[in-house]
């Protein structure tokens, strides 16, 4: 769930470069139809409401939802939510500031003995939602942490390398998990050799 060592500094240049452009992003991503553009302020597209509260302050390049759970974003914050890298959300504000950006060794594997997992592609996850929902996890913090969900419906936590590269996926079945059986929670995939911290969940 990590991306490279990105400069914090370049990240900052390129907010600062944008100036209110970053509103101008995030109201494009947000699809925020009702946004007033002279006070900066539009509904929160994470809740429902009829008066707007979610205001972009011009001195922090953010936006702040004032109800609800006081969720505040930014650009980059904002493109993660919809399932980019964080590496992916930076080389895209970058672009848009104008900023150009070397991102080393970037996909590169570098563990030559190592079994990489395969990506687990990204679908409608109902099973993720209805089961993280119960224990208080919105869908758009699912979103952001990019937790997916298997052809079996289970919970996929993908971890990255400093090479955004995916090393590992930890998964969960999206269902409450039987003590009787003594069931664990990460089961591991049977048959891998290099790589013994991959988990897959393998219905009974």
């Amino acid at each position: 769930m990590t991306g490279l060592n990105i400069d914090v500094g370049k990240v900052q240049e390129a907010k600062e470069k944008l100036g209110d452009r970053n509103a101008e992003i995030m109201v494009s991503l947000l699809g925020l139809k009702d946004y007033d553009e002279k006070n900066m302020k539009a509904c929160s597209p994470y809740r429902d409401e009829r008066t707007p509260s979610f205001i972009y302050d011009p001195k922090t390049y953010r936006f702040h939802d004032f109800g609800g759970d006081g969720i505040t974003v930014d650009v980059v914050d904002v493109l993660m939510q919809q399932g980019n890298t964080y590496l992916q959300a930076c080389k895209k504000l970058f672009e848009h500031a104008g900023i150009e950006y070397a991102f080393g060794e970037e996909g590169v594997k570098t563990r030559h003995q190592y079994k990489y997992p395969n990506e687990t592609p990204l679908n409608e996850k109902k099973k993720v939602y209805e089961y993280l929902g119960k224990r208080g996890i919105s869908k758009d913090t699912i979103d952001y942490l990019d937790i997916r969900e298997d052809e079996h419906g289970n919970c996929v936590l993908n971890y990255y390398d400093t090479n955004d590269v995916l090393t590992m996926k930890k998964l969960r079945p999206a269902r409450t998990i039987d003590k009787g059986k003594k069931e664990p929670k990460m089961l591991v995939r049977k048959g891998v050799r290099h790589n013994p911290t991959s988990f897959q969940y393998e219905p009974h």
